[in-house]
């Protein structure tokens, strides 16, 4: 990855206009809970967002790699949780991609 900060933002489903934004750089991770009543369909954005407001916290680093960690320790967790609800769970497509994007991020 280059020097340069790669923009990311995760929609908050249980809120109409809050995001987990995080600026991704070599070694470390910034997240900031941001807020914005511009009208966007995505869950997920690549671009940042004018107009925005940070009512929470804003510009917590974080390592990558424990950021990582932490990612996979809570979807195998998931994937573990889902599997005692009913197995069958697993064979559907959600999961199943779920899973082989755990493998994707694991390897890297």
């Amino acid at each position: 990855m280059s020097l340069q900060k790669k923009y990311i933002a995760i929609k908050d489903v249980e809120s109409y206009n809050t995001w987990l934004e995080f600026l991704v750089q070599e070694t470390e991770l910034t997240v900031s809970i941001m807020r914005s009543d511009e009208a966007i369909s995505q869950f997920i954005i690549t671009r940042s967002v004018q107009d925005c407001t940070y009512p929470a916290w804003r510009n917590i680093v974080v390592s990558r790699d424990e950021f990582k960690n932490e990612l996979i320790i809570k979807t195998q967790r998931f994937i573990h949780e889902v599997m005692l609800i009913n197995v069958l769970f697993l064979q559907s497509q959600r999961i199943k991609r779920l899973v082989r994007l755990l493998e994707q991020v694991k390897a890297s």
